[in-house]
């Protein structure tokens, strides 16, 4: 199930099987030439960033114990022992967050403005011109190339937000195990409010939901920066220029990320109802959560769309034949949704 979930969201999926431009340029990318490929080493890559963040929140964990082997009993009563790794997983997030948004930005501009950049200084553009190809499937493959040429940091991204929400899952579960008389958020089933447990598992199903918005987004965003870059690619302008260009674009990008990022932040105040009345702010924190994901969803796909029809017609005008109009519908066959 989670390799079919991965061959329909990656690269290869974005792409006819015959489009014989995007074939070529896959089998340059060494750990990414065939989906069996990408696949492993995706999933490598992924491991790989999650078990060093769980070995340095296990470390973190060991040295404050083994730095005062009284650190449960001396421990303020009136905060929770695990006060400190909620703070360096808060840390981490914020920190992340901001590396990631802009790193992946930049990788994926330039993988996408140097493709055809990189036709014209190497003569490949009249041969293209020349080729039975037909501009609609180019552009399809240096969408999915751009794609692909960045897939290796998209999955050090996925992996490092997958790490981030595993530890914050061990917090919950590992010390009250290890540590007897640990105060954590699992106490509270031990309180004697009894609504306490109700609160706790109605909570679940939106925290389960806004983690996977918070894993996946990085994808979608990938989709958006490709097809930004190859519509900005098309107009064969000095490459400075459309660094700048694609930099400015990604700055109004991040500005709307910024504003779903504040509704998200308004959505926890829904979380205050599930005090109120638990399984209504359940209810309400879940649909908050799909919510979000419509609304970056929506807007990553319609400019997406947007771009892509943009591009369209400017491929057109380069290969010097008359634009046939697009319908929007066959534009979004080929785009994928996201």
């Amino acid at each position: 199930m989670l390799r079919r979930l991965f061959d329909r969201e990656s690269p290869f999926a974005a792409v006819p099987q015959a489009n014989p431009l995007f074939r070529s340029e896959a089998r340059q990318v060494t750990w990414g030439a065939s989906p069996a490929r990408l696949w492993s080493s995706s999933l490598l890559a992924v491991l790989v960033v999650i078990a060093v963040l769980v070995v340095l929140w296990l470390v973190v964990l060991l040295v404050v114990m083994a730095t005062d082997p009284n650190f449960i009993a001396n421990y303020p009563a009136y905060i929770n022992h695990d006060a400190n790794l909620w703070s360096l997983i808060g840390a981490l997030l914020i920190a992340f967050t901001l590396l990631d948004t802009p790193l992946l930005a930049m990788i994926g501009l330039w993988n996408g403005l140097n493709t055809f950049n990189d036709d014209m200084t190497a003569g490949r553009w009249d041969l293209l011109r020349l080729s039975p190809v037909p501009p609609e499937e180019v552009i399809n493959a240096r969408y999915a190339s751009t794609q692909l040429r960045t897939w290796r940091v998209l999955m050090i991204v996925v992996g490092t937000r997958m790490g981030l929400v595993l530890i914050a899952a061990l917090t919950l579960i590992v010390p009250p195990l290890l540590f007897p008389g640990w105060r954590g958020i699992l106490s509270s089933f031990n309180n004697s409010d009894p609504s306490m447990p109700l609160i706790f598992i109605s909570l679940i199903p939106a925290a389960l939901l806004w983690s996977v918005v918070f894993v996946a987004e990085p994808l979608w965003r990938l989709r958006l920066i490709a097809a930004g870059s190859i519509a900005l690619a098309v107009r064969m302008r000095p490459l400075p220029i459309m660094i700048l260009y694609g930099i400015v674009r990604m700055i109004v990008i991040a500005f709307l990320e910024g504003i779903v990022v504040v509704f998200t932040a308004a959505s926890v105040l829904a979380i205050g109802i599930v005090f109120l009345i638990p399984l209504l702010g359940g209810i309400v924190a879940a649909l908050m959560a799909l919510l979000e994901a419509y609304i970056i969803r929506s807007f990553y796909g319609g400019q997406i769309r947007q771009w892509r029809i943009h591009t369209v017609k400017q491929m057109h005008i380069l290969w010097e034949l008359p634009f046939m109009p697009v319908p929007d519908s066959s534009v979004r066959s080929r785009t994928p949704q996201g």
